[in-house]
């Protein structure tokens, strides 16, 4: 599931798995923080799209701190930020 930024209709980031089959419906939780996928046989899948939440997780993965090189091949669409894994 590509996602795209909607003013500029850019792709953002790399595309989120989907549910398994043909996506019928997808909902963002009212944070904003969640996107909910559902198909037609398969439950739904939720995504943690919080930009904060998802630089967590990837801080966690890797096992020093990322070069202004790795940050940007792997958050794009994040402003480098120094010491923040």
């Amino acid at each position: 599931m590509p996602l795209r930024d909607v003013p500029s209709h850019q792709p953002v980031g790399a595309p989120l798995p989907g549910p398994g089959d043909a996506v019928l419906d997808l909902a963002f939780a009212p944070t904003g923080a969640k996107l909910h996928a559902a198909g037609a046989h398969t439950e739904a899948r939720v995504h943690d799209v919080d930009a904060e939440t998802v630089i967590q997780a990837l801080c966690r993965l890797v096992p020093a701190p990322l070069t202004p090189a790795e940050w940007a091949a792997l958050v794009p669409d994040a402003p480098y930020r120094r010491g923040t894994c």
